[in-house]
């Protein structure tokens, strides 16, 4: 690990590649930084290069949301709307309630990404765009949500002005700002890494010489039920190369018996 990269706090995607691919071995791609946080495996931050309006996501149980009963436009049904703003599921799946107090983000400073609202969409659709397939365009009306230090926040935008220069009010917006850089953060990174590192390993172990001898024992049984008589082994071996040929299976004449007289003497030794 560099130096500089343990005086970073974040990362581009570009660079995260970089540095995964040379952690790993091989050739990690912006797609793949992007396909990782897809599926949970790495979180991705975003950095408000012009600043950001945003909403703060207050916690609630379940029993303190209180809701005010309308009807639907059509009439045909009753809506309940909650009191006092959107309730939204955190990453930790309790409740938040998005408050109305609008306020500036900080600029300059990353925020990780909820996964939960247009933030994961904005993700997609980057991902897709990033390996040339095609894909549908979605718009979110739940809202987009970045994270700080166990705080949630739903990204705002204005309405349009009004004659005094001031905002009419605030909505949700479904994607990420244009001009949001989307980063991972260093810590982040380490995390993935060490995930990696800690993962068992799935390569495949040598056959050791009891399960090696009970496979073979299982050959001399399938034998004796197909009719095959492991006392002639060649006369076996050359039945069984034929069928084989047939399946478009490419092994030896040879081979064959000689694990047919193998097979033949591991199930002597396990007669009883």
């Amino acid at each position: 690990m560099s130096k500089l990269f343990k005086l970073k706090r974040w990362l581009t995607i570009a660079e995260s590649a970089k540095h995964l691919t040379t952690i790993f071995g091989e050739e990690v791609t912006e797609a793949d930084i992007l396909r990782f946080a897809l599926d949970h495996r790495l979180t991705l931050s975003v950095v408000f290069l012009s600043g950001a309006l945003a909403s703060l996501c207050v916690p609630i149980k379940d029993e303190d949301v209180q809701y005010n009963e309308v009807p639907s436009l059509d009439g045909t049904e009753i809506l309940k709307l909650p009191i006092g703003g959107q309730v939204v599921v955190t990453p930790s799946g309790s409740l938040a309630q998005v408050q109305d107090q609008v306020f500036r983000l900080d600029d300059d400073c990353p925020y990780s990404l909820s996964m939960l609202g247009g933030e994961a969409e904005d993700i997609q659709h980057r991902y897709w765009n990033l390996v040339g397939a095609e894909h549908e365009e979605t718009s979110n009306l739940y809202g987009t949500f970045v994270m700080d230090a166990g705080r949630m926040f739903q990204l705002k935008a204005a309405l349009a002005p009004s004659a005094t220069g001031k905002a009419r009010g605030f909505y949700p917006i479904g994607a990420l700002p244009p001009d949001a850089a989307l980063v991972v953060q260093t810590g982040d990174l380490l995390n993935l890494e060490k995930s990696i590192a800690d993962a068992p390993s799935i390569e495949e172990k040598p056959i050791g010489t009891k399960e090696r001898n009970t496979l073979l024992a299982i050959i001399a049984v399938l034998c004796k039920d197909a009719g095959y008589d492991l006392g002639k082994a060649a006369k076996t071996a050359a039945s069984i190369q034929a069928s084989a040929d047939l399946m478009k299976i490419s092994i030896g004449e040879t081979t064959i018996e000689g694990h047919l007289k193998k097979a033949r003497d591991a199930a002597a030794a396990r007669m009883k």
